[in-house]
């Protein structure tokens, strides 16, 4: 039998809660209870649309049963499943509707959105809590409290029951002081704001209708942030399908950085589902503002790439991106460069290469990296590429030619310059063929002059082998063959140092009575580092580093350290600062 004579024609162009409401109640809810409502197919077929999007708001599971029809009757066999999704999915939807409408203090508009839901769950303990509210909004306390006692009497939960008695206890907010709250957030003096807003209050909790409004101000403080947090999350729990709490929340997330990500998160699940235009319109708006925010640099090119998968005309965050990128590039050849002198130091030849040849690669004149293309020449007795490398090095950066003139001098006063065996020793090293180095060493210690050279070519090759006491030997032999010998005695105190031998890097730098400084910071440094690497004490830490990089500025594992250990502290930034001191070199022209 038809019912047409109960419903009015719907405009077709009208909006689909204005459709929905030009429908009696009573056919409403026949037409949702046969899933014949086609403007709702659209929507999540879930326990509730607002459930699957706030599973990081809200971990615990909401108060309120999984279907909001649990306790009204019956179900008729013929209904389906998929019947009883689309009754929750339609639930949801006019519960948020109605605490939208109630935030935005449209009272009536909120009446009629959570009488809708009323009329498909008439006992729904969240449902005649907003009732109540909005009663108490319109100024109808003896209605309120009529709603109050039917939640007593359906057994409602003793927390909503109790929400709705402070509600209606509560007294009538002053519209002179909301105005001067609210103008001063609109100026951006957000402190100011949430104390004004407390004090209206009398410093108890906000009544739900002014609650989101004051937890956005709140999370936008320093002090008030944690706190709003902490309320969202417990209102998300009692009203797990309101979106609006979820887009504050989320976006109150990426206020911070440690939770920024969670709260990005949230945003796009936001944004990409089939729920209100209004919500995901807000939703997309608070992920690109969240981007603005993400520093430039590698980390970020992902949330850049998936925003403009898209949207992919957004020019400023397209700029954003070309800038991490580029930013990335500088930090992979800074990084490259420290590892390089690190692993030089560590006698890891050919890994130095690698490294200072991958920081080439985005800037073919960075003096430190061309001048460590030197050293490593130099450690193989290519002198030929030596002598390349440092002059390029010196007219790359006049401001640090005078240390690469100073290794330039060294590699031409070598007394292998002009060996062709030491030659073929470094072609053997570098191409790990360990055994032709080994018999071609043993052939060089045969020719006169060549000892010492011999042994440090057998150092080498120990390293090579990590054969670190023979290296150690031969270092030292070679030291008491040529006391003056400042190379050997630098990589014997390098090597005793790695080995946390410190007192016998004194003893070798101080033994033929004068003191090289160089070496002499070296060890205090290694000191300062050993000391930091003990105590248990972050600002302690940080000190003794902030020791050792002052006393061997130039040394990058060191600045490494300290950096480390300024990020592990969240001083991220002061730790880059350490290291672009001596990190920043010329960058090609853009």
């Amino acid at each position: 039998m038809s019912n047409a004579h109960n419903i009015r024609t719907p405009d077709p162009h009208a909006p689909r809660t204005v459709r929905l409401a030009v429908v009696s109640r009573r056919e409403r809810k026949r037409y949702v209870l046969l899933g014949t409502l086609g403007a709702v197919w659209s929507a999540t077929l879930s326990s509730g649309f607002g459930q699957a999007l706030n599973g990081g708001a809200n971990p615990a599971p909401p108060s309120a049963p999984l279907s909001v029809f649990a306790n009204s009757g019956p179900v008729a066999p013929a209904q389906s499943q998929q019947s009883a999704s689309v009754e929750n999915a339609m639930f949801y939807r006019m519960i948020s509707e109605a605490e939208y409408w109630l935030s935005q203090h449209q009272f009536d508009r909120a009446q009629d959105s959570v009488q809708r839901a009323l009329d498909m769950a008439p006992h729904n303990a969240q449902a005649l809590l907003l009732l109540g509210t909005v009663q108490k909004g319109l100024g109808n306390v003896t209605a309120a409290e009529k709603t109050l006692a039917l939640m007593q009497d359906t057994g409602a939960p003793a927390d909503l029951r109790s929400a709705l008695r402070d509600i209606i206890d509560a007294k009538p907010v002053d519209k002179d002081k909301l105005a001067q709250a609210r103008a001063l957030a609109a100026s951006g003096k957000m402190l100011q704001a949430s104390l004004t807003y407390k004090a209206l209050f009398d410093n108890g909790p906000p009544p739900p209708d002014l609650a989101l409004e004051y937890y956005g101000v709140l999370g936008s403080t320093i002090l008030g942030y944690q706190e709003a947090v902490t309320r969202l999350q417990q209102w998300l729990q009692r009203n797990p399908a309101d979106l609006d709490a979820q887009l504050l929340y989320y976006r109150i997330l990426t206020y911070r950085e440690t939770s920024r990500a969670m709260g990005l998160e949230g945003l796009k699940k936001l944004a990409s589902a089939d729920i209100s235009p209004r919500i995901r319109r807000q939703a997309y708006a608070a992920w690109r503002q969240t981007l603005l925010w993400e520093p430039i640099r590698g980390s970020s090119i992902p949330l850049f790439y998936e925003w403009l998968a898209q949207h992919p005309t957004d020019a400023e965050i397209a700029d954003r991106l070309e800038k991490s990128r580029a930013e990335q590039g500088r930090i992979d050849a800074d990084t490259a460069r420290v590892e390089g002198f690190s692993h030089l130091n560590a006698g890891r030849i050919d890994e130095a290469g690698k490294d200072f040849r991958q920081a080439l690669t985005y800037n073919a004149h960075d003096a430190a990296a061309l001048g460590g293309m030197g050293l490593v020449a130099e450690r193989q007795h290519d002198w030929h590429h030596a002598e390349e490398n440092f002059r390029l090095a010196m007219a790359a950066d006049p401001a640090t030619a005078s240390q690469w003139r100073s290794a330039l001098t060294g590699v031409r006063q070598s007394m292998a310059g002009n060996n062709p065996l030491a030659a073929q020793i470094a072609r053997a090293l570098a191409a790990d063929r360990t055994d032709d180095a080994r018999r071609d060493i043993a052939e060089l210690a045969r020719q006169p002059g060549q000892q010492v050279n011999a042994l440090l070519f057998r150092a080498q090759l120990e390293l090579r082998e990590d054969h670190r006491p023979e290296a150690e030997e031969a270092y030292r032999s070679a030291l008491m063959r040529a006391p003056g010998n400042k190379g050997a005695r630098t990589a014997l105190v390098t090597l005793l140092l790695q080995d946390g031998k410190l007192d016998e890097a004194e003893d070798v730098i101080r033994r033929d009575g004068t003191v090289q400084p160089e070496l002499a910071a070296q060890v205090q440094s290694a000191r300062f580092v050993l000391q930091a690497d003990t105590t248990t004490d972050p600002a302690e830490r940080i000190s003794l580093l902030r020791d050792a990089v002052s006393t061997t500025p130039a040394d990058p594992w060191v600045r490494l350290k300290l950096a480390q250990a300024l990020a592990a502290t969240h001083h991220a930034d002061e730790g880059q600062a350490v290291m672009n001191s001596m990190l920043d070199q010329p960058h090609p022209p853009a």
